[in-house]
């Protein structure tokens, strides 16, 4: 497994845009063109991604395994949210 904090934030980012390059994705998910690279390879390796050329730039999708991931870490990202929001209170 390969999910932490910015491997989360990069596949919701990939989740949100449907499609984008890389430097899009690291932008979006405030992480660096290298980790983010190395996290999509990983996906990517794991079944969740899927790579593409469009002309000359290398375009990154999720697969439907990797939106049913996506889904699974927003849902549990919000339940988290929750759970600190009633914490604090």
């Amino acid at each position: 497994m390969f999910l932490n904090e910015k491997a989360c934030r990069i596949i919701i980012a990939i989740k949100n845009q449907g499609e984008a390059n890389i430097s899009r994705i690291a932008r979006l998910a405030n992480a660096n063109i290298g980790h983010t690279s190395n996290t999509i390879l990983r996906a990517q390796l794991s079944g969740y991604v899927e790579q593409y050329k469009r002309n000359r730039e290398t375009m990154v999708r999720l697969t439907r395994t990797g939106k049913e991931i996506a889904e699974l870490i927003e849902q549990a990202l919000n339940k988290l949210q929750q759970a600190e929001k009633q914490v604090d209170s």
